[in-house]
């Protein structure tokens, strides 16, 4: 017994080979497959071979793409895959090598311990503050001292005269040191370091009175080396040249400074030199 077929709309039995409900006036069209137009992309039925839109062909392709054989797609594919692993090959052959060269010349160079230390001084000139105030230096002992005068018999009794001693300098607080940072890492000759601090006081240092600043490494000949140099400001830059002369094994540089009270304006030169504040903490930076 065979379904009888009814409206999808209003469920009314319809007899065969209907085309509308008689009842709800719905339509039945048969269903027609419709592709879309490469060129205007609009649904067409896929029957007609002009579309009535644009009036090109619809299965047409906007621009001819070229079809590349299947071996010769295969073979590119091959040589490409080829080419890039022989580079990250040659890329981790080339660092094992290195690191294997660079240990083995490491190992074969005889480790000395450091017996001695080289001082080297080194000056940086600066503009001399305006107006400096002179400060006398270490003051000796007061010696109380008799003066003689001349009485006539019977006058009072002469009475010795005490000088009032000179009060010494004061004492600056330890230099705090600003940049750069402990550990910063630089690298090349061309780096740009630039060694900063506060001042200890707020209007300057005195025209005897110096920033020491004490730079120490490992030389190339594995001996320890201390560079000094000598600031009015506060801030002085590492020289370019001592690159070269730090030991490759070792690129970590320490510094620290201190306030150095000096007899006359040379720091060189003079044969008297007394700190004038504690040494500042210490910090290392590395210089690759």
């Amino acid at each position: 017994m065979t379904e009888e077929a009814r409206c999808p709309r209003c469920g009314k039995r319809l007899v065969e080979q209907a085309t509308f409900c008689p009842s709800c006036g719905m339509e039945f069209l048969p269903h027609r497959l419709r592709i879309r137009c490469n060129h205007c992309s609009h649904r067409i039925p896929a029957e007609m071979l002009v579309c009535p839109r644009c009036g090109a062909d619809p299965r047409a392709g906007r621009l001819p793409i070229p079809r590349v054989p299947r071996r010769i797609a295969k073979l590119s594919a091959i040589l490409i895959g080829s080419f890039l692993l022989l580079c990250i090959g040659w890329v981790i052959f080339r660092a094992i090598t290195t690191n294997a060269l660079a240990r083995l010349v490491g190992l074969s160079e005889p480790a000395s311990v450091p017996t001695q230390v080289i001082e080297v001084i080194y000056i940086v000139a600066t503009s001399v503050p305006p107006a400096p105030t002179l400060v006398p230096t270490l003051a000796p002992t007061p010696i109380p001292r008799t003066t003689a005068t001349t009485t006539r018999r019977g006058g009072p009794t002469p009475t010795a005269t005490r000088r009032v001693p000179t009060p010494a300098p004061a004492m600056y607080p330890a230099p705090q040191l600003i940049g750069p940072l402990d550990r910063t890492v630089f690298a090349g000759t061309g780096a740009n370091i630039v060694l900063q601090w506060q001042p200890v006081s707020p209007i300057g240092l005195r025209e005897n009175e110096w920033y020491q600043i004490s730079v120490a490494y490992t030389g190339r000949d594995n001996k320890r080396v201390q560079q000094i140099g000598w600031a009015k400001e506060t801030r002085w830059t590492v020289p370019a040249e001592w690159w070269s002369d730090i030991s490759p094994e070792s690129r970590i540089l320490q510094w620290n400074l201190t306030v150095i009270r000096v007899e006359g304006i040379d720091p060189i030169g003079s044969p008297n030199k007394a700190p004038a504040s504690p040494p500042s903490g210490t910090r290392a930076f590395i210089w690759n």
